[in-house]
């Protein structure tokens, strides 16, 4: 499984299968729960992971994995990631 980090590109016409991507939390959402963290010199930083599913070759759409599987968690882990 392949987890793209909050600031990879993603090129929209060469993904036909939805894709999973990280997203900062910004300090002021109180709506989104971090699902994983990662330091940054001494700043917790909140992620959420998002799962997006191609509309048309310039859109798609987004929608918030709750519940992480086996597979995602080691990924994660092996990216460096601490989580939830």
């Amino acid at each position: 499984m392949k987890i793209f980090e909050s600031t990879q590109y993603v090129n929209l016409q060469e993904r036909e299968q939805p894709w999973y991507k990280l997203e900062v939390i910004s300090m002021w959402d109180s709506i989104n729960d971090p699902i994983c963290y990662r330091y940054a010199d001494a700043t917790l930083i909140s992620y959420r992971l998002l799962k997006n599913t191609p509309t048309s070759k310039n859109s798609y759409k987004s929608e918030t994995i709750i519940k992480l599987t086996s597979e995602m968690q080691r990924e994660l882990i092996n990216m460096g990631y601490q989580l939830k």
